[in-house]
Formats: C-alpha cells, sequence, structure tokens
C-alpha cells in the first residue's frame, strides 16, 4: 500500500493526509483486506519538493525488491503481489506499473523493473490521480481541494513541462500488459473522471478491471472516501476483495 498526501505529506501508518484528519485507514482499508486472508505491507517515499519524479516510482521499485529478498522473514508470498495506492500514491504505483509492463516507458525514466512481472498479478487504485497535469482540477469544483492538488502537483514536478506531465500520466503510458485493475473513486473534489478514463482504455485493451464510482444520486462521496465508514465503504471493500479473489486466488 503506498498512502496519498499530495506527494509532499502523508504516512503508511494513516492513509490519506489530504483528508485533514487522523484517518482510520487501518480500520476501513487494511482490516477487510487483512481479514480476506491478505497480507498488507504499507510503504513511505520521499516527499516532494526535494525528491521529485520519478524518485518515488525508483523508490517503490526498491521496497519491493527488498521485500522479495525478506519475504521469509515477513511470511509473504512474492510470487502473487497486489500494490495499492491513494491518491498521490495511485499514481507512483500506476506510474511503477508502466515501468513494470511498459519497456519503453522504463527506457524514457531510466528505470530498471525490480520484480518478475508474472508476480504483479493487480492494482488498487483509491481516489488516484491519474494524470497529474489534472491535479488541480478536481470534478465537482472544490476549490480548497483543488488548490491543495495543484500545491503538491507543482512540487512533485515541473508542470510546465508538457514532457515530464506525459511520463507521469499513468493512463498514458498503459499498455495491453498493465496488471488487472480496481479502479475506486468519489464523486466530490476528486478524480471520477480520470477514473473513468483509466478503465475505458484498459477496456479497449482488453485488460480486466472494476470501476467503481457512485452518482451524486446515490450519495455525495468524498476523495479517499473508501478511508472512512460508511455503506458506501462497506460496498467498496466487498467488491474490492471480491475482484482480488478472482484475480489472485
Amino acid at each position: 500500500m503506498v498512502h496519498g498526501g499530495g506527494w509532499i505529506a502523508g504516512d503508511k501508518a494513516d492513509g490519506d493526509s489530504e483528508l485533514g484528519t487522523d484517518n482510520p485507514y487501518f480500520a476501513s482499508g487494511a482490516g477487510p483486506v487483512l481479514d480476506a486472508g491478505f497480507n498488507l505491507v504499507s510503504v513511505n517515499y520521499a516527499f516532494a519538493p526535494e525528491y521529485r519524479f520519478p524518485t518515488q516510482t525508483i523508490q517503490l521499485g526498491e521496497a519491493l525488491q527488498f521485500l522479495e529478498t525478506n519475504a521469509d522473514r515477513y511470511g509473504l508470498d512474492m510470487s502473487r503481489v497486489v500494490l495499492a495506492g491513494s491518491s498521490a500514491g495511485g499514481q507512483i504505483v500506476g506510474s511503477y506499473a508502466n515501468v513494470r509492463t511498459n519497456p519503453d516507458y522504463a527506457r524514457a525514466l531510466g528505470i530498471e523493473p525490480t520484480m518478475d512481472r508474472s508476480a504483479l498479478k493487480a492494482l488498487v487504485f483509491d481516489s488516484a490521480v491519474l494524470d497529474v497535469g489534472r491535479a488541480g482540477s478536481p470534478q465537482s469544483p472544490s476549490p480548497s481541494n483543488g488548490f491543495l492538488y495543484d500545491i503538491g502537483a507543482r512540487s512533485y514536478l515541473d508542470t510546465t513541462d508538457a514532457d515530464w506531465l506525459a511520463r507521469a500520466n499513468v493512463t498514458e503510458n498503459a499498455t495491453s500488459d498493465f496488471p488487472p485493475s480496481f479502479i475506486a473513486d468519489g464523486n466530490t473534489g476528486t478524480f471520477p473522471d480520470q477514473a473513468a478514463e483509466l478503465s475505458a482504455k484498459l477496456d479497449r485493451m482488453g485488460v480486466a478491471n472494476r470501476l467503481n464510482l457512485y452518482s451524486k444520486n446515490e450519495g455525495t462521496l468524498e476523495h479517499a472516501f473508501m478511508t472512512t465508514g460508511s455503506q458506501w465503504t462497506d460496498e467498496y471493500n466487498r467488491l474490492r476483495i471480491e475482484f482480488l479473489r478472482g484475480i489472485v486466488g
């Protein structure tokens, strides 16, 4: 699991700091995963602006390499790996998945993949910022959220550089070898449009995926809604586990 926080904040123990409150992630997010029989490892990464893209992508690869080396010590099956990321963490996860599955992308970033492709079974995107260039433009406009996301994006990379924006765009660089993905988001002050775009591209390429979105008629769901308890979080967890069991076993 890779936490959110706009690439400039957050911690592996507290989920997505963009929510502005202590986040009971391990009760609402990790608990159902553990109850379903999965192991869970949450990792940190260096913050922007001191460390900019793709440093965090490289660090995720290093973390996976460490876990593979120490799999017996921690009781992990590193032949069946699911990468999950919330908000900014979703972009980091998606970038690493592209490094692992798109050789041209890996060469463009100058990054060597650090795990066997067959071991990367699936991805989970929770309110992921898949297009950094649009981080400041969440759907159902939220000026305060957009302002904060834009600060994070401009800290993470040069948002005036079209080449780097393209390299950081998860959807743009996804190929037909992209891992099966569970893609979820809310509908207020967040990025359901980006989630839908990734799902549509994966559909066109024949990549298994499940899109978990809700209309405003069903309820108002904020950015990273799945980190707080609600009927929608319960349904999200049910669908997420169902998808992962179908892919990973």
